[in-house]
Formats: structure tokens, C-alpha cells, sequence
């Protein structure tokens, strides 16, 4: 599968005009995990490998997600793998006896609305501040050019003036 996404910096007035133009689905609180490779810097082959502790509704559930490289140079475009699991302090403890390090933890409130087959997500993120991000899968490759500048033309009609390729490990860590 094959996630084609592009993020933008956010405001509260970005926020209202999602409220009032889209169905919001959920609110959630999200810790993300990010663990590097023990034979290859995740940060030079462009891969992520995330544990992820969800929580909405006072219930929670536990993802774990390969991203690959960037495959679009002007999106977030990207495989990713992603699996349910029951027991996050046993998978922590698994990637650690495999000699993946923890190399970063980031929370955000994220609100998520649906708009056709793209999913929209408002995130407040520890110390990053607000960001709107739109993604939307496929099976083909040549969808992409498309699909990213339909997602584009979206964020500029809510007043996304700025985009951000790096996800927000990437920017936490050159904080």
C-alpha cells in the first residue's frame, strides 16, 4: 500500500474552517515510539519504524508501523506497512533485545475528519505547535501525481500557506 500525504503549518483559523467545511470522525491522543535500525540509520534511508500508543474514548490501541523511503519529491509519499498489536511494552522490549534503539517519543491531540476518501488530521504536537496533514492510499504509482495535487489544492483552500515535507520525527530531532 502506498500513503500519499502532504502536511501543512496550521492555525486555529484552519481548524474552524475544517470544523464548519468537514465531518469530524474522532479526537485521539497519540505517543509515537520512533525506534532506529541496529545495522542501518533509519535517518539516512529515509525509513521510520514506529510503536504507536492510541487513545481515544478512554480505550486504547497499540500500532506498529515500517514507513519506507519517500517515493514523490514533493509530498510524504511512502510505503507503509502498519499492525495491530495487544502488547506494547512487550514489543518494546523485543525491539530492544533485537538491538533497535528508542530514539524519540512524540505525543499530539490529533482531531481527524473525512472529506470524499481522504482522511484530513488537525494535530496540536509537543513542541512543534499545529500542523494539517491529508492523506488518502492506493495501489498505483501513477495516481500519485494526481491525488498529491488534489490534496494540495485542499490545504490551500483551508489557508494552509506553507508546506512541511519532514514528518514530525524529523523536525523534532533537528530542534
Amino acid at each position: 500500500m502506498i500513503e500519499v500525504e502532504v502536511k501543512g503549518y496550521a492555525s486555529k483559523d484552519v481548524e474552524k474552517r475544517l470544523d464548519k467545511r468537514f465531518e469530524l470522525v474522532e479526537e485521539k491522543f497519540q505517543i509515537d515510539i520512533y525506534f532506529n535500525h541496529p545495522c542501518r540509520d533509519f535517518r539516512i534511508t529515509d525509513e521510520a519504524l514506529r510503536l504507536r500508543r492510541e487513545t481515544r474514548n478512554n480505550t486504547e490501541k497499540f500500532l506498529l508501523t515500517y514507513k519506507g523511503p519517500r517515493t514523490d519529491p514533493k509530498s510524504k509519499t511512502r510505503e507503509e506497512i502498519e499492525v495491530e498489536i495487544s502488547d506494547c511494552e512487550g514489543v518494546v522490549n523485543l525491539l530492544k533485545k533485537l538491538g533497535f534503539e528508542q530514539v524519540c517519543i512524540i505525543k499530539k491531540r490529533r482531531k481527524i475528519y473525512e472529506y470524499k476518501d481522504f482522511v484530513i488530521s488537525f494535530d496540536e504536537v509537543d513542541g512543534l505547535g499545529l500542523f494539517v496533514e491529508i492523506e488518502k492510499s492506493t495501489l498505483r504509482r501513477e495516481d500519485i501525481p494526481k491525488i498529491r495535487d488534489e490534496m494540495i489544492t485542499i490545504l490551500r483552500e483551508l489557508g494552509v500557506q506553507k508546506f512541511e515535507r519532514r514528518s514530525y520525527l524529523e523536525m523534532i530531532m533537528n530542534k
